[in-house]
């Protein structure tokens, strides 16, 4: 069945829907189902003049019993046309980074929150200051996201660009990281055996994985990937 987008998202953190086709079927929408026909049946061609599409997607969402607005979305995203046709690889190379990029700002959040538990607060902010935190990190993100996203063509290795747009995730987060632990009141902040956390000893990592299959770590001390 069609996925709906979630309104609280930006376009590009929901491409899965809109550019995979499933094993049950071809649910993308139908002007991208039309965009891979003009591409490959009608025009016949490599070369002509779709190379980039703009997606523009406008709408709102309801609340109980459809009778109240909630929320909207109105966003729009390039990509370059290469991106409508199913069996291109570097659809699945999206989406693993996508997917990646989520699960490492909730470990940016994870950090943040174990971090204020280290330091003895527990006056309830906790939750509302990684919400801001994660906020802050989707929107630093969202240039490069869209500006990756705009120059993924048939002339990029699937696998070598979504690491190298892994790395600069990494070091993304890892500056948001040390600039929350430069104003953090943890004197110490070190490796910790027993993963339990105390104001002198605290262990959190941010994880990612490759596209190509590889688990990476890396440590919000760590200048650099560390395959596990």
């Amino acid at each position: 069945m069609p996925v709906t987008h979630d309104a609280s998202k930006a376009l590009w953190r929901g491409l899965e829907p809109i550019l995979c086709v499933g094993d049950d079927g071809d649910f993308r929408p139908g002007i991208i189902r039309w965009l891979e026909e003009i591409r490959t049946e009608v025009l016949d061609s490599e070369e002509h003049v779709l190379n980039m599409v703009a997606i523009h997607a406008q709408g709102m969402t309801y609340g109980t019993q459809s009778s109240v607005f909630e929320t909207g979305i109105d966003d729009k995203l390039s990509l370059n046309m290469v991106m409508f046709r199913h069996d291109y690889a570097g659809i699945a190379a999206v989406v693993d980074v996508v997917k990646s990029m989520d699960k490492a700002v909730t470990a940016l959040t994870m950090f943040v929150r174990n971090l204020r538990s280290a330091a003895g607060d527990h006056s309830g902010k906790t939750q509302e200051i990684a919400d801001r935190i994660r906020e802050s990190a989707y929107a630093d993100l969202d240039l490069l996201f869209r500006d990756r996203l705009a120059n993924f063509d048939e002339s990029q290795d699937p696998v070598m660009y979504s690491n190298a747009w892994l790395d600069e995730v990494h070091r993304l987060l890892l500056t948001m990281g040390r600039d929350y632990l430069s104003q953090s009141p943890v004197p110490v902040f070190e490796e910790h055996e027993s993963g339990r956390f105390s104001k002198k000893n605290l262990q959190s990592r941010l994880m990612c994985k490759g596209v190509g299959g590889m688990d990476r770590n890396f440590s919000l001390l760590d200048d650099g990937w560390i395959p596990v």
